[in-house]
């Protein structure tokens, strides 16, 4: 595996496979546009890779440092994104041919990220009248007057 990108070249590949164990920049992620999701490091990753005689067979684990919003009270904080299952097979058209695992990778992160990420597992998140991020104090829309769009169905006989 070499510099910017993540390829394998075939031709120096051991006949019991290799283990890669590195880094590779964050620009790989791709992610400088995304408003929610800022990389803050390199991506970690360690990767044993085979030759299988038609194609390449990889599996390992990856991880990723990254900044995120809260789903609950937006507030921006430190993830760690791992991927301890990674596994890609290539086939293998020319034994001389480097294989780019970039691809891959990348979106073997981009899957592992949580579709609703948390700052932590208890997060209060925001009051829904006033706005007020729970988790740094209360506000006083708990007490105040009661939600009466559903008090007609108290009433209803069924």
């Amino acid at each position: 595996m070499d510099g910017m990108v993540m390829i394998v070249d075939m031709s120096n590949l051991d006949a019991d496979g290799q283990e890669f164990t590195g880094e590779e920049p964050q620009e790989v992620l791709d992610l400088a546009d995304d408003p929610d999701v800022k990389p803050i490091g390199p991506i970690r990753y360690s990767i044993r890779v085979s030759d299988a005689g038609v194609s390449l067979v990889a599996h390992g684990v990856l991880k990723a440092d990254l900044t995120a919003i809260c789903a609950r009270c937006a507030e921006s904080f430190k993830l760690t994104v791992c991927e301890p299952s990674f596994s890609v097979v290539r086939e293998i058209l020319n034994k001389d041919e480097a294989i780019d695992l970039t691809p891959d990778i990348r979106e073997s992160i981009i899957l592992a990220f949580p579709t609703n990420p948390l700052c932590a597992p208890d997060c209060k998140g925001l009051c829904s009248r006033c706005g007020t991020n729970l988790n740094k104090r209360q506000c006083g829309c708990a007490n105040s007057a009661k939600d009466e769009r559903w008090s007609v169905l108290k009433d209803l006989k069924i």
